[in-house]
């Protein structure tokens, strides 16, 4: 069952690829931009301040 945020997640990047924006670090910016916008911090940021750890390869895959 997918949640009302992802639902409209996937219709943002569908928007957004729509619009050509294909590559990983452009989505990357984007969702940076509005997490800023949103509420004051970016992803990175947020890690920060909960002090959690990066993302590994090895993380990552298991998405």
């Amino acid at each position: 069952m997918e949640t009302f945020i992802g639902k409209k997640r996937k219709t943002l990047t569908d928007e957004w690829e729509k619009q050509e924006i294909k590559e990983h670090r452009d989505f990357a910016v984007l969702t940076a931009e509005i997490s800023k916008a949103t509420f004051g911090m970016t992803p990175a940021e947020y890690k920060n301040f909960k002090d959690l750890p990066k993302k590994t390869n090895a993380m990552m895959s298991l998405n």
